[in-house]
């Protein structure tokens, strides 16, 4: 009975552990995206940022 109890206790230990070290790895992996996203970001900024100055410049 003990041996068992000790067997489950274990198992409900390891679980959540498992989980933490997968979720960072869910955490870079969102980073990276919104790391990807502002750059897509910054990227399109510029190139409206460059129309509006050729807008400007034609004008």
């Amino acid at each position: 009975m003990t041996a068992q109890a000790d067997n489950r206790y274990t198992r409900e230990r390891n679980e959540p552990v498992e989980g933490s070290s997968r979720t960072p790895g869910i955490g870079v992996v969102a980073l990276i995206f919104l790391i990807l996203g502002m750059l897509c970001h910054f990227k399109k900024l510029r190139s409206w940022m460059i129309t509006g100055v050729e807008i400007f410049h034609l004008k």
